[in-house]
């Protein structure tokens, strides 16, 4: 290696790390900087101001109750979660078949895309009972409510991403003899995986919303029946801890979907 080489390599090494001290203080240090100054002037408020527990406890009592029944909350969020990973892949399923289905069929989108639409009009929260009488007190109910409550943004990405495909690359594919299964699913589905992984970000928020509200209507285990309890003894703290357990878990399953559509963009796009 010659002496420039070396000089130049020498110089951009202390660049390349103070970008990434400088990316790494304004993506994590900054927000974790932000959250503990919020929290020191909670703790600090709660103290002057006196204010009951069962109102408001201050953060150390919520860290407190969290330690305390860490392995309780991470049991009942464990449970949450799973229903949620498995109501998101079932909401997946539906919306991208049946957009695939009014994709494929201008009739069958004419005649029941508008019952979709009038669907997500219905306040959700008035089919929980519902999806008792149906399925009964216990996960598939719980499966079916969340399911029913996310698959609606899968769809409307999925839609749009096969509406927005280049019509140059469908002509080709009619040129070429290729059906319309081919055609989708080797040139439309790709191209709709953008749109798709937006809708299903969105729906990996609304299927812990789902899963929860099941919980609080009818199950013997879980976050949500955990809270449901906490509030009957007016336990705010463990109320609080598990809001934070849960929130916890459900950045992990955000994470894994944003981090799929990195994944799928890179090999799609480089």
């Amino acid at each position: 290696m010659s002496a420039e080489a070396f000089s130049a390599n020498a110089i951009q090494a202390p660049r390349w790390r103070n970008a990434l001290l400088r990316g790494f203080a304004s993506d994590v240090m900054f927000p974790l900087g932000f959250i503990a100054t919020c929290l020191g002037m909670l703790e600090i408020l709660s103290l002057m101001l006196a204010v009951p527990e069962v109102l408001f406890p201050a953060p150390s009592r919520v860290a407190i109750a969290f330690f305390a029944n860490a392995s309780t909350l991470c049991y009942h969020a464990g449970l949450t979660i799973l229903q949620v990973v498995i109501a998101l892949a079932i909401s997946l399923a539906i919306g991208v078949a049946l957009a695939a289905i009014f994709t494929l069929s201008r009739v069958i989108n004419d005649l029941f895309a508008p019952l979709f639409v009038l669907l997500q009009i219905i306040p959700k929260i008035a089919l929980a009972p519902l999806f008792v009488v149906w399925f009964g007190p216990g996960s598939l109910s719980h499966l079916g409510f969340a399911a029913c409550l996310s698959f609606f943004p899968i769809l409307a990405g999925a839609r749009a991403g096969f509406e927005e495909t280049s019509v140059d690359a469908v002509r080709l594919c009619y040129a070429l003899r290729a059906s319309s299964w081919q055609t989708l699913i080797h040139v439309k589905l790709p191209m709709a995986l953008p749109q798709l992984f937006v809708g299903a970000k969105v729906s990996t928020t609304l299927c812990i919303i789902g899963v929860v509200l099941g919980e609080f209507v009818s199950a013997q285990a879980g976050i949500g029946w955990y809270i449901v309890q906490a509030a009957a003894l007016s336990q705010t703290a463990n109320i609080l801890a598990a809001l934070i357990v849960l929130s916890l878990f459900g950045l992990v399953v955000y994470g894994l979907v944003a981090a799929g559509e990195i994944m799928v963009r890179r090999r799609l796009f480089g």
